[in-house]
């Protein structure tokens, strides 16, 4: 307001850029981060505990990783198949 107690106005030129979703950046940037869902092709030789260190840094995870992925053991894992490592909690 002006001091006399008029409004004021302005006029403003602007551009907008499209925003980037938090899911594209980091899979733009290839962050490897616990707390993103991650997909991993089963390779023979894997196992669950060297893979949820990689991706977690610790081999406790083998049992969520299991249910996450409908396992019923994590003695054989499907050659071939993506697996699915979802966020934890540490």
């Amino acid at each position: 307001f002006a001091p006399d107690g008029k409004p004021l106005r302005a006029e403003v030129t602007i551009a907008f850029e499209a925003t980037i979703s938090p899911t594209t950046r980091a899979l733009e940037a290839n962050n490897e981060s616990a707390d993103l869902t991650h997909n991993r092709p089963i390779k023979a030789g894997d196992r669950l505990d060297n893979l949820s260190n990689s991706i977690y840094g610790s081999p406790r995870f083998n049992l969520e990783i299991a249910k996450a992925n409908g396992l019923s053991t994590i003695r054989q894992l499907p050659v071939g198949q993506n697996f699915v490592f979802p966020p934890l909690e540490k």
